[in-house]
């Protein structure tokens, strides 16, 4: 086991002595989650028209009134949507846990619509948006927005189609109602202006109610701070476990290349002279490239706790995090090396595996621009698995419990591919 250690120790100074190795092993993974991180903090939305698929949101009616059942329904029928009816708590969790991307409460009074035709009047509900899926959220905000209004619309007309003039008020309601939100995306708020206009050219009588329209009712809208965070410990905390993921794509990708170029150029027949196995050689490749992965992985998180204010809520879960998913990178190393004989194969190979799977694991794409059939393959995907075991101690308070799927399957992973990676370099060994 000492021999192993010490092997798997020199693999990583002879790595990391190259200026351009260190740099994809220590700086880029830095640079890519600062820069994406500004990039994500000027994020509004993506907008409905980009987005495809639906958008999982919790919504949990305290109110039980004829009312809310009514707006559920509605809800219930937007095709963007798709609406999971739980109590408050369990709507909380499902964003925490990350299974919705946003979630609505109808408080006690939602019913009561008094606010409609008050001035400065608010709905008596709440909908707060996860800060990891922002464009997401905005696409709920909008739809929330539109399912309200024409709810309503359509509960109220029949009652109002004989008294234009609170016809025209209801309308200036609305009206200012978007005026005062300056959050909503441009595109959604001129639909929903055509909507009104729509609404106003179906009637007979064109009747305004002559005065400036009142400020109108805004939609409680927050997002889901699961810590008491600035806005750089919204966003890095969300960019940080990505490049981490970075760091660790690098790592496996180097070691499979320099791998199979100890191969070809016969390297590893001559450390056969030492007294080590072959088992014992490829067990130090596999522990360097772990050790590489951990070691990167542990000095990006210390730039983010000592510059960016990144915090986590159990540094023991965090580790085993790490762990578990250096573990995985370097298994999948060991697969991908036995699978070329050539560097110029191994770099190939490696690069386009573990590119794809960054891809669409969500370290590269944002998962809300993939189609549905990507983010059910995501779910699927070892990188996914990584971020959110790097992610949920950082930022969504997850406990043991909820971190052992995805440890345990990076750990599973890791251990299967470097069993079969053996198994096939000893097959296909010279």
């Amino acid at each position: 086991m000492r021999n192993i250690f010490i092997l798997a120790l020199k693999d990583i100074r002879v790595a990391n002595r190259y200026k351009l190795v260190a740099f994809f092993h220590f700086v880029f993974p830095v640079l890519y989650a600062i820069l994406v991180g500004y990039m994500m903090s000027g994020i509004v939305g993506l907008g409905v028209g980009m987005y495809r698929g639906t958008v999982s949101v919790a919504v949990a009616d305290q109110d039980q009134s004829e009312f809310s059942a009514g707006f559920l329904r509605q809800l219930q029928a937007a095709k963007e949507l798709k609406i999971h009816q739980v109590d408050f708590d369990t709507a909380k969790d499902m964003v925490r846990r990350r299974r919705c991307a946003a979630h609505l409460v109808l408080h006690k009074g939602f019913g009561s619509t008094s606010w409609l035709l008050t001035p400065g009047g608010q709905p008596r509900m709440r909908l707060v948006i996860d800060e990891a899926r922002i464009a997401e959220g905005q696409i709920v905000r909008g739809m929330v927005y539109m399912q309200l209004m024409d709810y309503v619309r359509s509960h109220f007309l029949r009652s109002f189609t004989d008294n234009p003039e609170q016809n025209a008020r209801l309308r200036a309601v609305f009206r200012a109602y978007l005026d005062v939100d300056t959050q909503l995306d441009s595109a959604l708020k001129q639909q929903l202006i055509d909507l009104l206009h729509t609404w106003q050219s179906v009637e007979q009588t064109q009747s305004t109610s002559g005065g400036q329209p009142p400020s109108g009712p805004t939609l409680a809208t927050e997002s889901g701070r699961f810590k008491d965070n600035s806005i750089l410990r919204q966003i890095f905390p969300i960019t940080f476990p990505q490049g981490m993921i970075w760091a660790m794509l690098f790592s496996a990708a180097f070691y499979a290349i320099s791998l199979v170029e100890e191969r070809a150029e016969g390297t590893l027949q001559r450390l056969r002279m030492a007294p080590l196995t072959r088992l014992q050689l490829l067990l130090g490749k596999g522990l360097a490239c772990m050790m590489n992965c951990l070691g990167t992985s542990i000095a990006l998180l210390a730039v983010g706790m000592l510059f960016f204010g990144i915090r986590s809520n159990s540094y023991v879960l965090l580790l085993i995090g790490l762990l578990s998913a250096a573990l995985s990178f370097s298994g999948m190393m060991m697969l991908l090396a036995s699978l070329s004989k050539t560097p110029a194969a191994a770099e190939g190979v490696s690069l386009s595996a573990l590119l794809i799977m960054a891809m669409l694991g969500g370290a590269m794409v944002p998962e809300v621009v993939m189609p549905p059939f990507a983010r059910t393959i995501s779910s699927y995907v070892p990188i996914k698995w990584a971020i959110m075991a790097m992610e949920g101690p950082i930022r969504r308070d997850f406990s043991l419990g909820e971190m052992a799927p995805y440890c345990v399957g990076l750990t599973l992973l890791g251990m299967a591919c470097y069993v079969v990676g053996v198994f096939v370099f000893r097959l296909t060994e010279d």
